[in-house]
């Protein structure tokens, strides 16, 4: 999350990252599973094998997974790692700061608001293992990476600061380690440009893809953590009183 000043209004009202602008024309596009679905239907079709969708059905289907992604997990896993007791304790992001976790989700990180997370996370994940049963990839392209895979992984690979989410879910592990084992994941050795891709986040740190290592229990959340598992950005602390009505606590 980022709350950024006044100036970014003209680029994203919303004051918060990820923010592309075309070069080519000047469109503006935020959100990210936005900016990867309008970059996979203008650019992303001009190679052989395309991210993106060849025909009505696949782009039904890629509206459908990241639409679902963004409904049934993301806010459900932003707010499992900021509440867990590991990030709780550590309070190395600004929003785990129980202050500032209360103005953003208006109520209190718990130890049963927690758990009542990773209950709800149960059925959508569930759901996303029987999908990827048998094949290597989502649908349409079973065997075939692309965007579907690309938009519902970006949000995914939030799971792995949450343990308890990837549990008994094997398909989901092993989809989850192919698409982010690709050139330009970020912690790959190495991108199409022989340049590693941390040294490209490093240039770039507006971006919010960062590297993930493996979680095996809820005190490694931490070390992901720090080695910028999860994207962790500079937040504008009058922004943020703007926004919620309430100071920044913390120093940050």
């Amino acid at each position: 999350m980022v709350l950024m000043d006044a100036t970014m209004d003209r680029l994203n009202p919303n004051r918060k990252a990820p923010v592309a602008v075309d070069e080519a024309d000047g469109t503006v596009i935020f959100e990210s599973l936005a900016i990867s679905l309008y970059l996979a239907r203008r650019y992303g079709a001009s190679s052989n094998s395309s991210v993106a969708p060849r025909d009505f059905k696949e782009e039904a289907a890629l509206l459908q997974w990241t639409m679902w992604a963004s409904n049934e997990l993301a806010m459900r896993l932003f707010e499992a790692i900021m509440s867990s007791p590991s990030m709780q304790a550590a309070a190395i992001h600004p929003i785990s700061i129980p202050e500032n976790f209360e103005s953003y989700f208006g109520r209190q990180p718990t130890p049963e608001r927690f758990q009542r997370i990773i209950d709800e996370l149960a059925w959508p994940l569930r759901v996303l293992e029987n999908a990827l049963e048998g094949q290597n990839f989502l649908a349409p392209r079973p065997d075939e990476f692309t965007a579907v895979d690309l938009n519902v992984a970006a949000v995914c690979v939030w799971c792995r600061l949450v343990p308890q989410t990837l549990a008994d879910r094997p398909n989901i592990t092993r989809w989850l380690e192919a698409c982010l084992a690709r050139p330009l994941a970020p912690g790959v050795e190495k991108g199409p440009t022989g340049e590693n891709a941390d040294h490209r986040l490093s240039k770039h740190p507006s971006q919010v893809s960062q590297k993930v290592k493996g979680c095996d229990n809820e005190s490694s959340q931490v070390e992901a953590l720090q080695r910028s598992a999860f994207p962790v950005f500079p937040i504008d602390a009058a922004g943020f009183t703007e926004r919620y009505k309430r100071p920044l606590a913390g120093k940050l």
